[in-house]
This record gives C-alpha cells, structure tokens and sequence, in this order.
C-alpha cells in the first residue's frame, strides 16, 4: 500500500514538472504579470489603448508602454519622486493623496484623466476627480491641451505638498550636500542662477508663477517657503521649463 502510495506520489510531481516544461516551451506559462490596458473597441480611437482600463496596480512604466508617457513625466505631475520613477504604481497615488479638502479626489482615476489629456483620448473621469496643478502646467506646457482646456482644469486643480516615494515629507528633507545637478534636473538647492543659465528667462517664470524670480543665488526651496508656493509645484513647473528649452 505505501509502495502504492509513494508511486502515485511520483507521478503527480512527474507530471506537474512535465507539464510546467511544456508550457514554457509553448508559451502558456506566464512567470509575470505584464499589465496590458485593453484596447477601445468601436469609434473613432478604435484599436488604440483605453485610458479607463488603467489598473491601480499598473506602474508609470506600464502606463509609459501602453501610452508612451515618460514615468517621469507622470511621476512630476503628481507630485512622486524616487529613485525609479517607472516602478511608482497608480494605487501610490491614491495612497499619498486620495480624497482632498472639499471632496475631490487625487487617484487612480485622475492618472487616468492625465493620460487621456496626454494622448488625446477619450476618459469619462468620475465627479470627484481632479488634477493637480502641476499637472495641468506640464499638460499646457507640453502642448498636450489648449489654453481654454487649462484654465477650465485649473478651476479644479490642486496643489499638492511634497511627495518622495509615495509618502509626503516636509521641504526639508530635500537638501544635499552636493551641489552638483545631473542633467539639469531641478532640487530644492537648485539657484535661480542655475535656472538662467539653463535657459529659463524672468518672463517665463512670471507667466507660471505670477511672481519674479529670486536673485541668483536664492535657492528655489527658500523661494518658495518665502512664497507659499509647494515645492512640489515649484519642482515639476521648473523642470518642465528648463526641458523645454534645452
């Protein structure tokens, strides 16, 4: 009887591995999980990806893939930072920020509303759904909307405070040592003598910000406690500036 049992034992392993082989062989075994949106089935967007679709568990490199949005580019427009922007997901969204003063909500739905605006494609977004102000810069600055589009966003925008990794943190905890910039990215110690040097001139900033721009050796981390303004804004705004006219 045990013989018996021991033989039925090898077997099923036997056929398990067996099996496991033929399907990586065939293809049938999928060891990961590629988040793919579903495409629009009818009209005028047919066959292209379908922004509703987007999962909460999709990362900005799932959404960069499907839609051709820089994880970056996402990553500042809501306001999250880290050291690989590709792998912050949409549920880290909602996560930091969720539901805001006044009921509106910053989440997954509005990373959807995001990338509908950046691609051009259709997204009803719920009632509550709202963008935040940077975001709606970078989708102006980037010629992603018109200016009408922008001001009726901006009427529903919020502003949100810093975020690094997907948890907020005080201004303060973005300072270094180093005052070396890599690539022109845009710090809290970033001067605006950095700023001009890269190209972003007095009037540019004053048409983003409606204030002038700091003497060249104010960082914009002390520009902006002295103006109220989030660095979080401050930081996506500044960058999208600087890459704009590189």
């Amino acid at each position: 009887m045990k013989n018996k049992a021991a033989f039925v034992a090898f077997v099923m392993v036997l056929s398990l591995v067996a099996g496991v082989g033929i399907a990586k062989i065939t293809g049938y075994w999928k060891t990961e999980n590629k988040k793919v949106p579903m495409k629009i089935s009818q009209g005028e967007f047919e066959g292209e990806s379908d922004p509703d679709d987007i999962r909460g568990s999709y990362s900005f490199a799932d959404i960069e893939a499907a839609f051709g949005i820089p994880p970056e580019m996402t990553a500042a427009a809501f306001g999250m930072t880290g050291d690989d922007p590709g792998q912050i997901k949409a549920k880290n969204v909602e996560e930091t920020w969720g539901e805001m003063e006044g009921g509106v909500e910053v989440g997954t739905d509005s990373v959807k509303l995001f990338t509908a605006l950046w691609t051009g494609l259709p997204h009803d977004a719920e009632e509550t759904t709202v963008l935040p102000a940077a975001a709606v810069e970078i989708l102006e600055t980037y010629q992603r909307i018109d200016s009408a589009k922008a001001a009726e966003l901006r009427l529903t925008a919020v502003a949100l405070p810093n975020a690094v990794g997907g948890e907020a943190v005080p201004a303060e905890s973005d300072q270094s040592d180093d005052h070396e910039i890599p690539d022109r990215m845009i710090r809290g110690f970033t001067t605006f003598g950095d700023l001009k040097g890269w190209g972003v001139t007095e009037e540019m900033w004053q048409e983003k910000f409606g204030e002038s721009m700091g003497s060249r050796s104010t960082s914009i981390k002390d520009w902006a406690e002295d103006t109220g303004i989030p660095m979080s804004e401050i930081k996506a705004i500044a960058q999208v500036l600087v890459d704009s006219g590189a």
